[in-house]
């Protein structure tokens, strides 16, 4: 299974397995801590793994033109073999051509932000899990853009956008730890795809 993909990406396999990981010891983590995300996700690893998967499809599908090797690295990411077809009416489902994808916070990044907003506050870690994200999504974007044979520009304008949109939460949520008294941890049932809190 994945066969192409995994030869062509062994490097971007090799960062899911880390990100993947820890996931679930992050999940485990804040179990243990008494944080409560079953509102938000069933499982923060699976949750990662949709959600990049989105990333991709999106940025695969949205201006430019699915190909086999795309479709490889998809199913790569995904952790099943997908066919062109399968992916586009995965896109379809999921409404990621509706508009405004490249302006969304995906659910597990909140999840880790979160975490590390709280490792921040004990005085625990001293490198965010969030930036190993953030690279992960940097290598997957710039690995899609790369399969086109014409550099798109509205590709790119959307791949920016949405680096920024994640960079930009991360930051806002981590720099204000300190800031404020300390309050009762929130279940976090009213994560929203779309970022911040629901009202």
């Amino acid at each position: 299974m994945n066969s192409e993909g995994g030869k062509m990406n062994e490097d971007i396999e090799a960062f899911l397995s880390l990100i993947y990981t820890a996931c679930g010891k992050i999940e485990e983590f804040l179990s243990s801590s008494g944080v409560d995300i079953s509102g938000a996700v069933e499982d923060l690893t699976d949750e990662m793994r949709l959600d990049l998967s989105r990333f991709a499809m999106y940025l695969a599908t949205a201006h430019g033109q699915m190909t086999w090797n795309k479709a490889a690295l998809i199913s790569l990411i995904y952790g099943e073999d997908l066919t062109t077809e399968s992916i586009h009416k995965a896109v379809d489902e999921a409404c990621l051509l509706d508009g405004g994808y490249e302006n969304m916070v995906p659910p597990a990044f909140q999840i880790i932000v979160m975490y590390d907003r709280l490792m921040l506050s004990l005085g625990i870690g001293d490198q965010p899990v969030y930036e190993s994200c953030l690279g992960l999504y940097d290598m997957i974007g710039t690995r899609l853009i790369s399969y086109d044979l014409r550099p798109n520009r509205d590709v790119e304008v959307d791949f920016n956008n949405f680096m920024n949109t994640l960079r930009n939460h991360a930051i806002e949520e981590i720099r204000t730890v300190g800031q404020e008294e300390k309050e009762p941890e929130e279940d976090m049932g009213d994560v929203s795809f779309y970022g911040g809190k629901k009202q």
